[in-house]
């Protein structure tokens, strides 16, 4: 199916960042570079309109480095991040304004790439502020450009999709999941290891999350201090006529121009006062979690790497850092500790580092599915009898089913994060093909009716048959969305039907989301089946949880038969409840945590049918999620006459599905729901 294409998606994500001013160039200069763009691209075919392109990419950046290095940069940069942090006087919601923070990092990258002369007592003019915003603009829709437009490959089509939606993922923001999990992960793979690598840098990584936070409190407090005074000053000019209040303007804009400039501008000292750690501690992280001006004299462009992705802050003189975005330490964390052993030659860390992530994938993957269905289902390492010695990294086992989990903690460099075709080529064997062959290899194994044994060769109670569908699940440390997004066959290889890969943080939300076994066991076999269809294009696991949650027959609806082969269903952002939940700052008790529209009495009652090994307990899960919402209006209306006047004998709710039974009796003072088959 041909995509329709409006004026904003020609204009990629930076024509939403600059229509809403989270990005405040001119939109119309906006727009006469795209009509530049298709006037090249109808100028010349294929590589040579690349070509073109690419020139003019780097005419524009030119132009840019030469304003950024003119004055001090941080008078422009600190406007930059303030508009991609800020919203007002407080904290923007990264879901709104996803892809912003790409654009500093870039104009951070393209600041300090070189170590020139500058003088930093210049400031640049306000014509000169908006032209950098203009010419930022600018080079990222032509990347945007030459990404989607790109014509002609000698890659096949799943390669090329592959590497087109890396290089898309490289061009905006990154984001690895949500700080409550991912403070988990890194400190659970960083514990084991913490002495060695305290003794070598000087402080424990672990306390990024802390850093993050306390960064925040800086520049939150900074722009509170601000913004009343600059307000008040005004309303005093207002009655005074307009030559004094644009007097008063000028003067307040001038003063708002330093303010910025300083705004992201942070020390030790300052850190350690808001957080208590001491001085040394945060000076000898700060140092580790910046670049210096001058490491990178050949970066231009968005598409190369780019130190200031990797490190959060630029060192500064006098034991200043430019720290500008506090949530990226926590997202970089894994890339950046990575690039720092490398950097520092500490090999042996590195190697205890790798093993350590595999470790955790394997370790978290399985606690966390052991919350959800207990320690009696949930085995790790579960071995069989065939060549190789193989296993299963985690089999959830559940009544004429399993769900067979495979652990990858693989690394994905800077040149894989790029789309660079050999290195795609090598991590899509290790993350999509191998571990597909090895659960479909187990799954087939368990259908023969063949044990599975525990690490102590005790046997694993498994029962499948024809009717079971053993849903494959592949877990990754570190994100990888392009491959499950475009996983489709590959024809020059023998491959499995797909697994569902799912990163580490991605489980943990859903996990923590939906908290019965018997909702979660339905999401992931609908998950499963949903894999398997490469009509469906999900960029975010979050976005279709949240369909899930809030949207279940539309969720249920998404691979329908009535859809062509040649159609897609794009899951676009709409993870909204899920990221107000957990991006919220109010307290516990006040976030709205979101969840099935079922009653919590019917899932309690599938869940203790399968505490209880019912054999049917999968058909009826599968039949209690297909109600439809007037079902459980009537069952609580139903409830509530039954609670009131009491009943010695089950009274039978209606259901749409003939051969759902689910009664409720009041017995004394409690209520219990029973849910079987006909």
């Amino acid at each position: 199916m041909e995509l329709q294409r409006s004026d904003r998606d020609e204009l990629g994500f930076v024509g939403s960042l600059v229509e809403s001013r989270i990005w405040p160039a001119d939109i119309d200069r906006l727009k006469e570079m795209r009509v530049k763009l298709v006037k090249l691209r109808s100028g010349a075919p294929g590589e040579a309109s690349d070509r073109r392109l690419r020139e003019l990419a780097e005419n524009q950046a030119n132009k840019l480095a030469g304003i950024l290095r003119s004055a001090n940069p941080l008078f422009i940069l600190g406007r930059f991040a303030e508009c991609a942090e800020f919203q007002g006087g407080d904290f923007r919601d990264w879901y709104e304004t996803h892809g912003v923070h790409a654009l500093v990092q870039y104009a951070v990258g393209l600041s300090f790439a070189t170590s020139g002369n500058i003088d930093l007592s210049a400031v640049p003019s306000d014509g000169d502020v908006q032209e950098a915003f203009d010419l930022v603009a600018e080079i990222f829709l032509i990347e945007w450009e030459l990404i989607t437009h790109t014509i002609g490959t000698n890659q096949p089509e799943y390669a090329a999709r592959v590497q087109g939606a890396f290089k898309v993922e490289a061009l905006t923001d990154r984001w690895q999941g949500y700080t409550v999990h991912l403070k988990d992960i890194l400190a659970a793979t960083l514990g084991p290891i913490r002495d060695d690598i305290t003794r070598e840098l000087g402080w424990y990584p672990a306390i990024i999350p802390e850093l993050g936070v306390g960064l925040a409190r800086v520049f939150q407090r900074r722009m509170d201090e601000f913004r009343p005074g600059f307000r008040a000053d005004l309303m005093r000019a207002k009655p005074s006529g307009r030559a004094v209040y644009g007097e008063e303007m000028s003067l307040l804009l001038e003063r708002h121009k330093n303010f910025a400039a300083d705004l992201f501008v942070v020390d030790a000292p300052a850190l350690s006062a808001e957080i208590g750690l001491s001085v040394d501690t945060l000076e000898a992280a700060l140092r580790d979690l910046s670049w210096n001006p001058g490491q990178q004299p050949e970066f231009l462009l968005p598409a190369q790497d780019n130190l200031a992705r990797t490190y959060s802050g630029v060192k500064l003189e006098g034991g200043k850092y430019f720290l500008w975005m506090p949530s990226a330490l926590i997202q970089e964390s894994h890339a950046w500790f990575y690039d720092l052993l490398q950097r520092r030659s500490l090999e042996s860390i590195k190697k205890r580092y790798l093993a350590a992530r595999d470790t955790t994938t394997e370790k978290i993957a399985s606690s966390t599915l052991q919350r959800l269905f207990g320690k009696d289902r949930v085995f790790r390492s579960a071995q069989y009898d065939a060549p190789g010695r193989p296993d299963v990294d985690c089999l959830v086992v559940l009544p004429g089913d399993a769900i067979l989990v495979e652990c990858k903690a693989h690394l994905l460099t800077a040149a894989g994060r790029r789309g660079a075709p050999g290195r795609l080529a090598t991590k899509f064997e290790e993350l999509v093909v191998k571990p597909s062959f090895q659960a479909d290899r187990a799954a087939r194994h368990i259908l023969s009716g063949k044990p599975v044994f525990t690490s102590g060769r005790k046997v694993i109670p498994v029962t499948a048959n024809e009717a079971s569908l053993l849903p494959r699940v592949v877990i990754t440390y570190e994100r990888v969305d392009p491959f499950s997004t475009y996983r489709g066959a590959r024809p020059e290889v023998e491959q499995p039907a797909p697994s569902w890969i799912i990163p580490l943080a991605d489980l943990m939300v859903i996990a923590d989301l939906i908290q019965s076994p018997a909702a979660f066991w339905y999401y992931v076999s609908h998950r499963y089946r949903q894999s398997q269809d490469p009509r469906l294009v999900v960029f975010n696991e979050i976005d279709l949880l949240e369909l899930f949650l809030v949207d279940l027959p539309r969720f249920e609806s998404l691979t329908s038969p009535s859809l062509s082969a040649d159609e897609r269903v794009l899951i676009g952002p709409c993870g909204y409840s899920i990221n107000n939940y957990y991006a919220s700052m109010a307290p516990d008790a006040a976030r709205r945590r979101p969840g099935l529209p079922l009653p919590a009495e019917v899932l309690s009652a599938l869940d203790r049918n399968l505490a209880v090994g019912d054999p049917a307990w999968r058909f009826i899960v599968e039949a209690v999620l297909a109600e439809p919402s007037k079902t459980w209006t009537k069952f609580k209306n139903l409830k509530a006459k039954v609670v009131k006047r009491g009943t010695d004998h089950p009274i039978r709710l209606d259901t749409v599905q003939g051969s759902l039974n689910i009664t409720m009796t009041k017995s004394r003072d409690s209520l219990v729901i029973d849910i079987g088959a006909n």
